[in-house]
């Protein structure tokens, strides 16, 4: 009987412990925010990319035609000739300056930037051609002593490959278009540059021209001739 009354009084006894941990410690805790410090983490890769998204979008709200909804595919060709009209029609006699200016290079003038494009005449080796990858197409007779710059500049100038037709040695192919990489991205751009297609010359590099089959003038990514990373 004795042991039974001390079974009871244990159970009553741990029944209470029990009560007063589950219902009555919870209400004894202040109730206090806290605050955490979360360091600053450094923009990750994903982050990035959905920034240079949505500096594409917000371009493409800006040069989109409103009713189509889409860019023009020659937007390129007209902004050119609007550029070439401005020249045109600008009064250079109401403008002059009283005293003319002289400018002289400082130079250096041998330095180039990035290039994705270098091909060498297979018949001389002192002519050399290069594209730069947002320079346009430059070439040199005289080993890399002096250069000039061959594509016009209302050409896309986004070179990322070059290659001599080894069946016609006077004719040369460039590519454009770079998909990433781009010396914009550095300042904070999405480092994309919308090719034009092929552009060929047919006068050992002194000259060149689109071909039209590849040609693609519009900022959106809708054709295969968009990015040619190689030829």
């Amino acid at each position: 009987m004795t042991k039974r009354i001390h079974f009871n009084f244990s159970v009553f006894i741990l029944s209470i412990s029990l009560f007063l941990l589950v219902f009555l410690l919870p209400n004894q805790t202040p109730n206090k925010s806290v605050n955490l410090f979360v360091p600053d983490i450094e923009e990750s890769v994903l982050d990035r990319a959905e920034n240079s998204q949505a500096r594409r979008d917000h371009f493409f709200r800006l040069t989109r035609n409103p009713v189509t909804n889409s860019i023009p595919d020659n937007i390129r060709t007209l902004e050119l000739a609007y550029a070439k009209s401005l020249e045109n029609s600008f009064n250079y006699k109401s403008n002059t300056l009283q005293e003319e200016i002289e400018i002289i290079e400082a130079g250096p003038n041998d330095v180039g930037g990035r290039t994705r494009g270098l091909g060498v005449d297979s018949r001389n080796s002192n002519i050399i051609l290069a594209g730069g990858a947002s320079g346009g197409m430059w070439k040199t007779t005289d080993g890399g002593q002096n250069w000039v710059q061959t594509s016009d500049l209302g050409q896309n100038l986004g070179v990322t490959s070059l290659v001599q037709d080894p069946t016609n040695l006077d004719t040369w192919y460039y590519a454009t278009g770079e998909f990433s990489g781009g010396s914009s991205r550095a300042r904070g751009g999405g480092g994309t540059l919308y090719g034009s297609g092929l552009f060929i010359s047919t006068d050992n590099g002194d000259n060149w021209a689109q071909i039209q089959a590849t040609a693609d003038e519009d900022v959106s990514f809708n054709s295969e001739f968009d990015f040619i990373s190689r030829v």
